[in-house]
Formats: structure tokens, sequence, C-alpha cells
């Protein structure tokens, strides 16, 4: 059943690719976290997963403007999805590599462009 729902869910993504909603992105990948937290049987470890995941939802959401096209993050949840369904773990350990380093450079990315157009001030920390 965890598998089939899974399924489901990439086959939703799969769909968002055309859509390119953020807000039925949100949804969706909400429903992902908590499936995947699930799905891992550890509940230490689902809620930690949680917390990010949903920092990362903030974070993406806020900056969505520099990141109008969904299909590149769909297609590597989707494959991390079908990873996982098909009991591949190292492949689904490579996908949420390939979808962590997305998700780094990604925010790397927004943060040097604000710095870069001062939209960003860095202050030396107080001593």
């Amino acid at each position: 059943a965890e598998r089939a729902a899974l399924r489901q869910l990439a086959g939703e993504l799969e769909g968002l690719k055309t859509l390119n909603d953020m807000r039925v992105y949100m949804r969706l990948h909400f429903c992902l976290t908590s499936r995947l937290g699930e799905a891992a049987r550890n509940t230490y470890a689902a809620e930690f997963y949680a917390m990010l995941q949903t920092l990362a939802r903030r974070f993406l959401y806020f900056h969505q403007k520099r990141h109008s096209n969904l299909a590149h993050i769909c297609d590597l949840h989707i494959a991390q999805i079908n990873a996982i369904a098909d009991g591949d773990a190292e492949r689904a350990m490579a996908a949420a590599t390939a979808r962590n380093d997305y998700a780094e450079q990604l925010a790397r990315n927004i943060l040097m462009e604000l710095i870069v157009t001062s939209a960003v001030t860095i202050s030396p920390a107080e001593r």
C-alpha cells in the first residue's frame, strides 16, 4: 500500500511538470515528506526530515520567481520515489543525494544572487 501511494505521488508530480503550479508542488511535497517519514519506521528521523523539508519548502516558495520551472525538481523527486517503491536502496540513496545536491546548489545560487544585487548585506559578527 505504501509503495502504491508513493507511485501515485510520482504520477501527480509527473503531471505537475506541465502544470507548473507552486502551490500544488508544495502540497505534493508535504505529502511526500509524510509518506517517506511513515515508511522509514523511525519517528526521530521522520521528525527531523519533516523539519528540514518544511524549511526547504518555505525557502523555495519565498524564492519561487527565481525558480519558475518545476520540471527538474519533479524529475528528481520522481527518481527517488521510483527507487524507493522498487525497493532499490542504492538507487534511492543516489537519487536522494542528487536531489539534495540540487537543492543546495539552488540555495547557494539564490543567496549569491541576492548578495551580488545587494538585496542582502552581510555584516561582521559582533565581538
